[in-house]
């Protein structure tokens, strides 16, 4: 469907996604086929996207990422359609650092 796409003139239009949501390292979680790493160089503050999809592991855990690590981006369609969105931001949340943001 290109999510990503379709989405990232809109973001670019909104300051909060250069400023604020979009710095750091990141990872895009069903990022896959359309990542949101082919549009770093658009968000200044981005230092890397990493894209994780089926390959990787499940997305609701995010095993291997260790937690409270600096994750400024966590951007993931599969929460969009997710049957256990509280569980999902759990874990986006144990990953992120105080600082970072989810989106």
């Amino acid at each position: 469907m290109k999510e990503c796409s379709k989405s990232i003139m809109r973001r670019l239009a909104e300051p909060n996604f250069i400023n604020r949501y979009f710095r750091g390292e990141g990872i895009d979680i069903g990022g896959a086929p359309d990542p949101l790493a082919l549009y770093v160089e658009l968000f200044p503050l981005m230092r890397g996207v990493r894209i994780w999809d089926i390959k990787d592991g499940d997305g609701q855990t995010l095993a291997g990422v260790p937690d409270g690590i600096s994750i400024s981006c966590i951007q993931a369609i599969a929460w969009n359609i997710s049957t256990t969105p509280r569980k999902d931001c759990a874990t986006g949340f144990a990953c992120s650092s105080p600082a970072d943001t989810l989106s």
